[in-house]
């Protein structure tokens, strides 16, 4: 077994034989399912792994679990095409990027940008990716500025 369900198994394994069921160790391990649902393109168990995350994250205060799981439903909801929920979801992040994970802000300013523009406001849409080029030069992530 390789690849993503290699990593998926790790995950569920540690999950079930967790021996010191932590917030923070479990916040990890569901983060770690999150980004393999992610790049499997798993969108339901994205969402319920996501929110499983926000349940540890709200109640440990983890602000790294809170930005990710944000970052999630609203990616989410945009697939589904939800779109207030999508902006009100990573909105939560980019009003505070500094508050959680600077992957999960990078994203959430890219998945604002992409749901403004789908809800007919090209000029809000250039507003968050200013936005987003101001927080990468804020913190010093010089090499994703190329990417915007």
């Amino acid at each position: 077994m390789r690849g993503l369900p290699a990593a998926l198994a790790f995950t569920e394994e540690a999950l079930a034989t967790q021996l010191d069921p932590s917030d923070t160790i479990m916040a990890r391990i569901l983060l770690g399912q999150l980004l393999i649902y992610l790049d499997s393109a798993n969108m339901r168990q994205f969402q319920r792994t996501a929110e499983l995350l926000g349940k540890v994250g709200e109640r440990s205060g983890l602000s790294v679990s809170l930005s990710w799981t944000n970052l999630a439903l609203g990616m989410t909801a945009y697939e589904y095409n939800d779109l207030p929920l999508a902006e009100t979801c990573v909105r939560r992040v980019t009003t505070a990027p500094h508050y959680g994970n600077g992957r999960a802000a990078y994203e959430s300013f890219l998945t604002l940008a992409l749901t403004l523009e789908a809800m007919g406001e090209p000029a809000a849409a250039e507003a968050s990716l200013t936005q987003l080029r101001e927080f990468l030069l804020e913190a010093d992530y010089a090499a994703a500025l190329t990417l915007v």
